[in-house]
This record gives structure tokens, sequence and C-alpha cells, in this order.
């Protein structure tokens, strides 16, 4: 019930969504970026 507040809290500011979006973007742009390395180096 708790982590259902702070859900909805941290949804209802767009500031704070807007930047999780940007983090995850960024998480996920590095992760593809080391994987096209690893797999460059393979082939």
């Amino acid at each position: 019930m708790k982590a259902q507040g702070v859900e909805a809290e941290v949804y209802s500011t767009p500031m704070l969504g807007l930047l999780m979006f940007f983090i995850a973007m960024f998480v996920g742009m590095i992760i593809t970026l080391i994987s096209a390395l690893i797999l460059k180096r393979k082939a």
C-alpha cells in the first residue's frame, strides 16, 4: 500500500517523472553501447 503511494507521488510530479524517463533512457543507451562493443569484438 505504501509503495503504491510513493509510485503515485513520483508520477504526479512531472519534473520527477521526466527525470526518471531520461535516467532510464541513459542507462538503456549505456547497456546498448556495451553490448554492441562486445558483439563487434566477437565478430
